[in-house]
């Protein structure tokens, strides 16, 4: 079906608003006879309203008992009100009369009911019955002549009915969207349900299959673990799209801008697909064609989604050769202009295809879903993503072979990066010239590293004794011995030079054949592997000595979860216990210290949000951390505000758990906690639109706003007994400081409000006072010359 043409509504609809437009032709029915009782003299056009008047009033009645019938009167109401028009017309002076221009009101009424085409044709009806309403082809005698009172009369009565059917036609229209809004919202609170009762269990698959790959396995049994994971991911990523998609739908999905190097996060875009490019033996590289200008403001994320969508189907459709990714970055006043384009050797686009490449749920050809797999949404979801970041994704047409994908993003640039400190010098023994260029792209982007590029032994040996170099990175080439490479290499470098072998990201069999070098990196090359290559390189001081475990709590009702969860902690470093309700948990924790806590947050009983209220009621310092498979945006604020230190969404990994657990690892050891940043502190972009909005007045506003808040906390200090004083002042203190863009001070007091009945008088006490130094930091900021908008 073509989706440019409008489908006729369901009879439902139809009926809902057929009603209201029958009211306002029949009341303009009854007022035409009003007026001509009280003019007089005029019975045959009286006797014909009245008529008119009482077969709507049948209509409305049928419509009322039999609903399916409602296409049916819908064009016996026009052909009603038609011919009582063209009648009219000839009691009245026909080309004199004002009557028959309401005809024009007919074909509107049907096409908004009724759909395009049914109006299309009552505006041709329309056209006749208007000629013959001119012509009186029956040569009726007029029972009156239009007055000028009447043409005054009819004329108000014309703009009074168009302005009635304009009015119910936007309010019909208003209550459509408003139904399709509703089901929009619907669908997303559904998909939402749906996403959390799938990411529980895929959670537990993927969370077994993590754990079983860290054990003895075979070689087959790994080859079946690992497809199992791969399989995993690929549900998750298909779950998430899905999820996205939705939210676009109604408006839901956020941007949230932060500060990124762009280029780590196109690195691992490369390194999470690059087995699947090693696996079909295609080569894929990263490479750099500014030196600079990646350290950006945006949402890494998503970032990170589109970016992964594009090399993603570039690999999945390229049988063999390349996939090549190239970031370049041009920066302008203070913006950056971000490009990133994927290009693969695959067999291509056809030409009268590519415009169907962005339309979700779309693969173009039915073969492709059935060999490669997917959606068809991610396309269309990366590009309504690029242009919500106020950028672009485009194809590039005219290919013959393979296909390019350009994203284009205008980001608020962090200016230039601060000088770092030289590392050293590595050389690369890379003969593949593909990546060896991409090697050499990213020299550029590596200040503080020196690059040598080799692409051969003898050209690696030559370099290695003419200079000396503090590591060496040598790529394991299909024809290559790696025994011959350390060896020559071990006799041209100085003692103790870190040899490194550099390895696809499946080359299990080649690992076997690696034992002379003393390490392995991944393929293709990264900074932050190069980098800690030249570290680990360096004389080491004495490591401080290692506390002991820190113990972790793992609060979930499903015994899967906790067996996993506890793998992943005691993989990390824990000492995990695991307990299958809050009750018990609470119990344990009045017995027993524990550095972390992370909770299930639905449970039977007493559910995760109920527990930590307890737990901090209870004044237990652990760190606590929040885990579900809801991907509800409320339900973080819930969690924070609730009281839990962190969130964890499922499913996650080993890293996502050491990534959430590094504060609570660094209260164990009694480190200090880190000052924070200013994208901690504040908003960025509610600050510069306050600085516009007031303009010269900000200063004398930061002055006013620090006294006020101020006086709340010492309000706070002073009454920590009363803890409706202390949310009253957290209150005030929390809606003025979000305003102004002052995000830590804002969210801590909005948190503080909220606990404030949980807590005793000393941890109100502590929480003012730890919204005193976070005002203090925050007025620093926003006081520095360099961050008032223009």
């Amino acid at each position: 079906m073509d989706p440019t043409v409008p489908r006729t509504p369901p009879a439902d609809t139809e009926r809902r608003e057929l009603r209201p437009f029958a009211l306002a032709a029949m009341i303009a029915w009854i007022l035409f006879t009003v007026k001509h009782v009280v003019v007089g003299g005029r019975p045959l056009t009286v006797g014909m309203n009245l008529t008119v008047i009482v077969l709507m009033l049948i209509l409305l009645a049928i419509a009322r008992v039999r609903p399916s019938a409602t296409p049916i009167l819908l064009h016996a109401l026009a052909a009603i009100c038609t011919v009582a028009m063209v009648t009219s017309a000839w009691n009245t002076g026909g080309p004199r009369a004002l009557t028959w221009w309401y005809l024009s009101a007919i074909p509107l009424l049907v096409m908004h009911v009724g759909g395009r085409r049914a109006g299309l044709a009552w505006w041709a009806i329309a056209c006749v019955a208007a000629a013959l309403a001119i012509a009186n082809p029956l040569d009726i005698p007029p029972e009156y002549i239009p007055t000028d009172s009447d043409r005054a009369f009819g004329a108000i009565a014309l703009c009074t009915t168009a302005t009635a059917l304009a009015w119910l036609a936007r309010k019909a229209v208003e209550d459509r969207v408003a139904e399709l809004s509703a089901a929009a919202r619907a669908k997303s609170e559904l998909l939402a349900t749906i996403s959390h009762e799938l990411r529980t269990p895929l959670h537990g698959i993927l969370g077994v299959a993590s754990v079983l790959e860290s054990t003895g396995l075979s070689a087959e049994q790994r080859e079946l673990v690992t497809a199992l994971v791969s399989s995993g991911k690929t549900l998750k990523r298909t779950v998430d799209d899905v999820l996205d998609d939705a939210r676009l739908a109604v408006g839901k999905l956020s941007i949230e801008p932060e500060p990124v190097d762009l280029l780590a996060a196109l690195e691992d875009v490369v390194d999470l697909h690059a087995a699947d490019a090693a696996e079909k033996g295609i080569t894929l590289t990263l490479s750099i064609a500014t030196p600079d200008g990646f350290a950006v403001r945006a949402d890494e994320a998503r970032v990170r989604q589109i970016v992964s969508n594009l090399v993603g189907n570039a690999i999945k459709f390229t049988s063999r050769g390349t996939v090549a990714l190239v970031a370049s970055a041009h920066e302008r006043d203070d913006r950056t202009d971000v490009e990133i384009a994927v290009e693969d050797s695959g067999p291509g686009i056809p030409a009268d295809r590519i415009d169907r490449l962005f339309t979700a749920y779309d693969q173009l050809d039915a073969t492709h879903s059935r060999l490669h797999g997917g959606t068809g949404l991610g396309l269309a979801l990366s590009r309504s993503l690029a242009i919500q970041m106020g950028g672009s994704l485009e194809v590039e047409r005219g290919r013959s072979v393979g296909a390019r994908f350009v994203v284009k993003l205008p980001l608020p640039s962090l200016g230039p990066s601060a000088k770092t400190e030289r590392r050293g010098s590595v050389l690369v023994v890379e003969p593949d010239p593909v990546y060896a260029n991409a090697v050499r792209s990213l020299a550029r982007a590596l200040p503080d590293v020196e690059l040598l590029i080799a692409s051969s032994l003898d050209e690696a040996e030559a370099l290695a004794r003419s200079r000396a170099v503090d590591a060496v990175v040598v790529t394991a080439g299909p024809n290559g011995n790696p025994s011959d490479a350390h060896r020559r290499l071990a006799s041209a470098t100085a003692p103790g030079t870190p040899l490194v072998l550099a390895l696809a990201a499946n080359a299990e069999s080649l690992r076997a054949t690696s034992a002379p070098f003393g390490a392995t990196t991944l393929r293709p090359l990264r900074r932050s592997r190069l980098r800690a290559l030249l570290d680990e390189a360096k004389p080491r001081a004495s490591a401080a000595p290692t506390p002991n475990r820190a113990r972790a709590l793992v609060v979930d009702d499903d015994p899967t979860n906790r067996r996993i969860l506890a793998a992943f902690l005691s993989e990390l470093g824990w000492t995990p216990v695991a307990i299958a309700s809050g009750a018990e948990a609470l119990a344990l924790l009045d017995a027993q210290r524990f550095d972390a806590v992370v909770c299930d947050l639905h449970m039977p009983g007493m559910d995760g949000v109920a527990f930590v209220r307890a737990a901090r009621a209870r004044a237990h310092p652990s760190y606590f951390v929040a885990a579900t498979a809801s991907v509800r945006t409320e339900e973080r604020s819930l969690c924070l505000s609730a009281g839990f230190d962190a969130f964890l969404r499922k499913p996650f990994e080993v890293a996502d758990v050491a990534a959430v657990l590094a504060p609570a690892i660094r209260r164990a050891r009694g480190e200090p906690t880190p000052v924070p940043t200013r994208e901690d502190l504040v908003d960025e972009p509610k600050w510069r639109a306050t600085c516009v909005l007031l303009g010269d007045e900000i200063d004398e506003t930061l002055s006013e706003h620090q006294a006020v808040v101020a006086a709340h906390i010492e309000t706070m200090q002073r009454r920590s007994t009363d803890a409706t004083a202390v949310a009253r002042a957290a209150h005030a203190v929390a809606s003025g400081s979000l305003m102004l863009g002052m995000r830590a001070v804002g969210e801590a007091a909005g948190a503080l409000e909220l606990q404030a009945d949980a807590l005793d008088a000393a941890q109100r006490s502590a929480r003012a006072a730890e919204l005193a130094r976070l005002l203090e930091l925050s007025m620093k900021q926003l006081r520095a010359p360099a961050t008032r908008a223009v």
